[in-house]
């Protein structure tokens, strides 16, 4: 089996994100309004708020499905922070199994269950079925990630974010859309933000990410293909300001120390001989 490296990368070093975490809990924990209220009915902007209701209120619109809530802007900062320590369990996840399970059917979902694996990406399904595959990997005890732009019925918009939020066991997405991070980290959830390495382009792409701000940083960006030249994986690991996934045609062995040994903390792959190395 492989084994990871010992060295952690979180927290980076000078790294603020300790003392963001720390302040966005206090401020939750001093605010003198609630984070979450209960509303029975969907509220939209411009509503007239009912007696006892305050003006802000009305002023956030609330998908059908998570209507019970209210999102206070303390509250999202909360969530924002919980989203930051979620990004962390996941990276802690992969570096201590650092080959992921990418399923494109039920059958190797199957064999994927099977398995050592933690973690899956799951990279086919639709609104219908997308719950109760997240349902079989997560009473497994593993990390389920959703990859948004494969599953049939779901825009590449934030409502489909609240949907696997609020109507999915899932713990995390992936996707190529980076507008769609800062939403899903705000919701609590792990993200995954693939890149595929065609030209310099993509490498431009990549190293833009260290002007992001903060709250729309990806938690990982994974590389496709994932057997690119070791220089290459080099350099983008060198650039890139969070962890690197390297997926897609990755095989047997050598591909897997190769890309680990370059600066990759994970692989993804849907080769069933290698989940079982």
């Amino acid at each position: 089996k492989i084994v990871p490296g010992e060295k952690s990368i979180w927290p980076r070093k000078g790294s603020t994100e300790p003392v963001f975490v720390a302040y966005i809990l206090f401020l939750c924990r001093f605010s003198d309004k609630p984070c979450i209220k209960p509303y029975p009915n969907i509220r939209r902007k411009g509503d007239v708020p009912a007696e006892g209701e305050d003006e802000w209120s009305g002023d956030r619109r609330i998908p059908a499905f998570a209507r019970t809530f209210d999102v206070r802007p303390t509250c999202k900062m909360f969530l924002l922070a919980k989203g930051i320590c979620m990004g962390r369990e996941f990276v802690e996840k992969i570096e201590a199994s650092p080959i992921i399970a990418a399923v494109k059917n039920d059958e190797e979902l199957e064999n994927c269950l099977k398995s050592e694996i933690n973690v899956v990406f799951i990279l086919y399904g639709d609104v219908v079925t997308i719950p109760g595959i997240i349902d079989r990997i997560k009473d497994s005890g593993r990390t389920a990630m959703v990859h948004l732009d494969l599953v049939s019925g779901l825009m590449q918009k934030e409502i489909s974010l609240d949907f696997i939020r609020y109507r999915t066991r899932a713990d995390g997405i992936i996707t190529t859309r980076a507008n769609l991070i800062h939403h899903a980290k705000e919701l609590g959830l792990s993200t995954v933000l693939r890149f595929f390495i065609l030209d310099s382009m993509a490498l431009s792409n990549i190293e833009k990410l260290t002007r992001v701000n903060h709250a729309a940083m990806p938690d990982v960006i994974e590389i496709l293909p994932g057997i690119i030249v070791p220089k290459i994986m080099r350099k983008i690991s060198a650039m890139s300001c969070v962890p690197v996934i390297a997926g897609g045609l990755i095989k047997d062995r050598e591909d897997v120390m190769n890309m680990l040994k370059n600066g990759a903390v994970a692989i993804s792959t849907s080769a069933r001989d290698v989940w079982f190395m």
